[in-house]
């Protein structure tokens, strides 16, 4: 049986991963969450469509800031090392992880909890946001090849 490994793309690929992957991945969480709200209140979708561009804009900064002070160095160190257990699983549990943790550090001192249930679906919301764009980023910036040693998959 073969085992993938990932491999860096050229440095054009990397930051078109940056660049598209927070867009790509606000716009599918906006569109979800549109769909279930106007499926469940029966309201029209025109006060979503209106606040877009800006939930697009201000979602886009906030995880092209995230990439870059957490998926950087994340990614000199994979190009240093080339780990072999490095796969689109682990990949998107740690944009997961990284969007739940965001949430929680934002609302930790916030006077405004409204019960656990809100904070369970801002997490799962955060938490789509940040394994969507952790996913996107990886088919964008990383290319699988075979395993050819077992140098490549320790």
């Amino acid at each position: 049986m073969s085992r993938r490994v990932f491999e860096l793309r050229s440095r054009m690929f990397v930051l078109l991963a940056y660049a598209v992957a927070p867009a790509a991945s606000i716009t599918l969480l906006w569109l979800g969450l549109s769909i279930y709200e106007g499926v469940v209140s029966r309201y029209t979708l025109s006060d979503d469509f209106a606040a877009f561009p800006q939930i697009l804009t201000f979602g886009s900064i906030a995880g092209l800031l995230v990439e870059l002070f957490l998926v950087t160095p994340f990614l000199l160190a994979f190009r240093r090392y080339r780990w072999g257990w490095l796969n689109t699983w682990w990949l998107t549990g740690y944009g997961l992880a990284i969007g739940e943790t965001g949430y929680l550090l934002l609302r930790v001192g916030d006077p405004r909890w409204f019960g656990w249930g809100a904070v369970l679906q801002g997490i799962l919301v955060c938490s789509f946001f940040g394994a969507g764009a952790a996913f996107i980023f990886q088919f964008i910036a990383f290319r699988r090849r075979a395993a050819t040693s077992v140098g490549d998959v320790f």
